[in-house]
């Protein structure tokens, strides 16, 4: 219940901040009792806990980079990676591997077209799409600092079926049938399904980006019907201070 009142009570101190067109940390955020709070960009995710929520009000340090990165064509061959400089997190790499060979082995071909981006990397994406569609590009692209993909443990998968893009239609494709209905088994979850309970997630719908969570919490949040965003709403850490932040190209 502390947590519980902790986190509204910081929501209702960002609110009058914002009324008052004062900088969160300009507010009495210290007056919530037994509350740590920092700024959401200079989080620093614990490498152990693969259920760190980033959104765009949930940031990591523009500093973060995962230091146990593999290679990930070493374990699934460059033809599935489609690019030769691909990385994630060690302990993705394995599960990784055998999720795609038993997929292999069924005649599937899944491609992996994004795995791990850096901060830098990150802008570059953003910078491309907000070229392309300006404020839309919320919807549909990632702010640097509130990208899964920064963690090491997100992947986007493609479709010999779609010439390897990414359409919301991927759903309806072998690969992505298979991956919606056997992921968890190896760890795998939705990071941005169709119907977020709630309205939780802030991007268009995904059917293409997983996350690694481990599969004992993968196959939790299959088994209660829960998407990943939905729990972490639902058992937040430590609330941060969602930072002003205006990214490269928005005025």
């Amino acid at each position: 219940m502390q947590k519980i009142g902790n986190y509204f009570a910081m929501l209702c101190v960002l609110a009058t901040a914002s009324l008052l067109s004062l900088p969160a940390s300009a507010a009495m955020i210290d007056t919530i009792p037994n509350t740590t709070f920092i700024s959401c960009y200079a989080r620093f995710p614990n490498p152990s806990d693969l259920r760190t929520i980033i959104t765009p009000t949930y940031a990591i340090s523009a500093d973060y980079e995962p230091d146990d990165l593999v290679l990930l064509p070493e374990y699934v061959g460059y033809p599935v990676t489609l690019s030769k400089d691909i990385y994630v997190r060690e302990q993705v790499a394995e599960p990784l591997q055998a999720m795609i060979a038993e997929m292999w082995d069924l005649g599937l071909r899944p491609s992996i077209v994004s795995a791990y981006r850096s901060y830098p990397q990150q802008q570059r994406v953003w910078d491309q799409w907000y070229a392309e569609y300006g404020e839309r590009a919320r919807d549909i692209s990632a702010i640097p600092g509130t990208s899964e993909h920064q963690l090491g443990t997100t992947v986007d998968f493609g479709s010999p079926e779609h010439s390897h893009r990414f359409y919301t239609t991927f759903y309806l494709t072998s690969e992505g049938r298979w991956l919606a209905e056997n992921a968890h088994r190896y760890g795998f979850v939705l990071s941005y399904p169709r119907d977020a309970v709630g309205g939780l997630s802030t991007y268009e719908y995904e059917p293409w980006h997983f996350r690694y969570v481990g599969v004992e919490f993968a196959t939790y949040l299959v088994e209660k019907n829960m998407t990943l965003l939905q729990y972490q709403h639902e058992n937040l850490a430590a609330p941060c201070i969602p930072a002003r932040v205006v990214p490269r190209n928005v005025r």
